[in-house]
């Protein structure tokens, strides 16, 4: 690899995959906290929503990826949501209304 494509690989754009894992690492690790959820949240639901095409496995992953959170730190979860709601009110938050927080 030459010098100029290491530095383009410092700049590109994560990818859903690769932000998912990220996610997860920090979880994991306890290093995660709401806001920092929120903001990962939030991109990764943009680049899925900007891109109906993207493969039936990033969206799975996404949904175990809120199930974890649900699972692990459902207190965490509903401070995301609540957060997510103040910042959106007109919008639906989809990745719940399937009861996932009750």
């Amino acid at each position: 690899m030459t010098t100029s494509s290491n530095y383009r690989e410092l700049f590109r754009a994560a990818s859903i995959v690769e932000k998912l894992s990220l996610f997860q690492s920090l979880l994991e690790a306890s290093e995660l906290y709401v806001d920092l959820a929120l903001a990962l949240l939030n991109a990764i639901h943009k680049q899925l929503s900007l891109d109906p095409s993207h493969e039936s496995m990033e969206y799975k992953r996404y949904a175990e990826t809120i199930e974890l959170l649900r699972y692990y730190r459902a207190d965490m979860l509903k401070e995301v949501a609540d957060a997510w709601k103040a910042e959106n009110p007109s919008h639906e938050v989809e990745w719940l209304s399937d009861g996932v927080i009750k």
